[in-house]
């Protein structure tokens, strides 16, 4: 029996999408609550106000819809890929 690829691919895009919306999430909260939370590996994590340190706050949103965007581009190629993948495996079966 062989072992479909397509699968593995989505599984890995249904977990881009919940990491994409997630990070969506973050991103909308800051923005209604002018407050985001900068999450580090070494160290603590930061939270900036609009009010009291806008630039942070700013770079960190900006830097995090980098990031979303990535995600997003990811997520699609991946779906891509595995569509691609299921109608080569769908062909090879006839």
């Amino acid at each position: 029996m062989k072992r479909s690829y397509s699968r593995s691919f989505w599984c890995v895009t249904a977990a881009l999408a919940v990491c994409t919306g997630l990070l969506g999430y973050q991103i909308v909260d800051g923005l209604i609550r002018g407050v985001i939370v900068a999450f580090s590996r070494v160290g603590p994590c930061a939270t900036y106000t609009l009010l009291e340190q806008p630039k942070q706050y700013w770079m960190t949103l900006i830097w995090l819809a980098i990031v979303e965007i990535f995600l997003i581009a990811m997520t699609l190629g991946v779906a891509w890929i595995s569509n691609e993948i299921a109608k080569n495996e769908g062909s090879r079966k006839v």
